[in-house]
C-alpha cells in the first residue's frame, strides 16, 4: 500500500507542509529542533503535543532531536532506525522516562541489520522509555501493519482515538 497526500505518492522523506513540500532536511547542531520549535509555534501546537519521528536517517535525527533536547513531547516513533549515540542517548532516555516510543524495523533489512535496531531498543528501554517494538518479516520499509499500529500509537500519545 502507498502513502498519498492529496493522491501524490509520499516518499519517506517528505514532510508536507500545507501545500509546501520539504524533502529531507538539514542535520547537524540544534536545526532539526530550531526547525521543530518554529513549526509548532507557527501551527500553535501546545507544549507536548508534538510527536516526532522519522523512517531510516530521520529515525536517528528523530531520535537525536528528541533525545537531546528537553522540549516537551508527546512521542517518539522511530520507523527502521539505529542507534548512533549511543552515550547521549542513554542520558537522554533517562531524562525522559516513560516517554512512549513507537519502533518498526524489518527482520531481513539488509540497510540496517535487525540487531541494531535490537541494540537501539534495548538502549531506550534501559533508560526508561516506553518502547513499543513492532517486527515484521521483511526490509527496509514500512509495510500496512506497521502504519495501522503507528495510527493507534500516534492516536494514544496524543488523545485521539485511532
Amino acid at each position: 500500500r502507498q502513502v498519498e497526500h492529496r493522491g501524490q505518492p509520499l516518499r519517506p522523506a517528505e514532510h508536507r507542509q500545507g501545500e509546501r513540500v520539504v524533502v529531507g532536511g538539514q542535520a547537524g547542531g540544534d536545526l532539526p529542533l530550531r526547525q521543530t520549535r518554529q513549526q509548532c509555534r507557527h501551527l500553535r501546537v501546545p507544549a507536548g503535543q508534538t510527536l516526532i519521528g522519522g523512517f531510516s536517517q530521520g529515525a536517528m535525527l528523530a531520535c537525536d532531536t528528541v533525545l537531546t533536547s528537553d522540549r516537551p513531547v508527546a512521542g517518539l516513533a522511530i520507523l527502521s532506525g539505529m542507534l548512533i549515540r549511543r552515550d547521549v542517548w542513554r542520558a537522554g532516555a533517562a531524562a525522559r522516562r516513560g516517554l512512549p516510543v513507537f519502533q518498526s524495523h524489518g527482520t531481513n533489512d539488509p540497510i540496517l541489520p535487525f540487531a541494531v535496531a535490537e541494540l537501539l531498543a534495548t538502549t531506550l528501554a534501559s533508560g526508561g522509555l516506553e518502547v513499543d517494538r513492532v517486527t515484521f518479516p521483511g526490509g527496509h520499509g514500512i509495510p500496512p501493519a506497521v502504519l495501522d499500529r503507528l495510527g493507534a500509537f500516534v492516536g494514544r500519545c496524543l488523545g485521539a482515538s485511532a
